[in-house]
């Protein structure tokens, strides 16, 4: 992970090879696993209950990370050098199409009632819109900084996007799509994400060394959180607990009490982990390391 260059960054500056989300459905006799593999342009499904890779399904060029639809029916992988998102059936984990978004598109997320897909374009510093009925783009937001991480509250009235040059996360109304307000954080903020009560956003800020924990009650930090070198991605347990987060130049994920916002432990890993998702049940992490194949 390169550092800033006079507030700029290089097309290929932040890499980070590994992104992975989870899901399990009623349906479904175990949960899988969906793995972003950029150097092969392809996304293993793992099977969580015996971790054996049932599937690998090529994508596009680069794929950078994966979200789910609330229902599991769709994963959305966003293709970084293709500019484009990749649509998956999760009950065949065949390719559905593609969609053209922004240039380097890097983060995604689904709203809570599955309707809308928000996409962060980095280098064209854009976030797309898509409606997952259509596929289609419905609208683009301009923002600055190289937007990545993208988080949406419980209720999907907020939209938390991280902006990486600016050292903010910008926040986005989802029923107008107009921009709110901001919130200065540290320096090089990466991921997000919020509490199951949406009471609490925790924000990894890869330059800084430290997560920002936000009160969303008055957008306010309340925390200000050391960790490892570099913390690129972070997950909170279902119960609320704890939150989880990689540190890609630590090798290592810090863990937090939610509580008391002080690191309790810290989990050795392979080398370079970037994505890290947990299973519904909070007794699993599964993190996704870039330099490991």
């Amino acid at each position: 992970m390169q550092r800033k260059n006079n507030g700029r960054f290089s097309a290929l500056s932040l890499l980070a090879a590994g992104w992975l989300s989870a899901w399990s459905l009623p349906a479904y006799a175990e949960p899988f696993a969906y793995i972003a593999n950029r150097e092969s342009d392809t996304v293993t499904v793992l099977d969580i209950a015996t971790n054996a890779n049932v599937e690998t399904i090529p994508v596009e060029r680069n794929p950078h990370s994966v979200a789910f639809k609330p229902d599991g029916s769709r994963v959305y992988v966003t293709n970084e050098l293709s500019n484009s998102v990749t649509v998956i059936d999760t009950t065949t984990n065949s390719v559905l199409t593609r969609i053209p978004v922004g240039s380097q598109p890097r983060h995604s997320a689904v709203k809570p009632d599955g309707t809308r897909l928000y996409v962060s374009n980095s280098a064209s510093e854009t976030i797309s819109i898509i409606n997952t009925a259509t596929n289609l783009v419905l609208t683009t937001i301009n923002l600055v900084g190289f937007p990545q991480g993208i988080a949406f509250n419980p209720a999907g009235t907020r939209a938390f996007v991280t902006q990486l040059g600016s050292d903010q996360v910008v926040i986005i109304n989802t029923a107008t799509n107009a921009i709110d307000s901001f919130i200065s954080v540290g320096d090089g903020p990466f991921g997000v994400a919020f509490n199951p009560l949406g009471s609490r956003a925790y924000v990894a800020n890869c330059f800084g060394d430290t997560v920002s924990v936000i009160n969303t009650s008055n957008n306010s930090i309340i925390a200000t959180v050391s960790v490892g070198r570099c913390p690129v991605s972070l997950v909170v347990h279902p119960d609320g607990t704890r939150v989880y987060v990689t540190n890609q130049n630590s090798g290592t994920v810090s863990v937090i009490d939610a509580a008391t916002n002080i690191v309790v432990g810290t989990i050795p890993t392979a080398n370079t982990p970037a994505g890290i998702d947990i299973n519904a049940a909070g007794t699993r992490l599964y993190v996704a390391n870039f330099l490991v194949d």
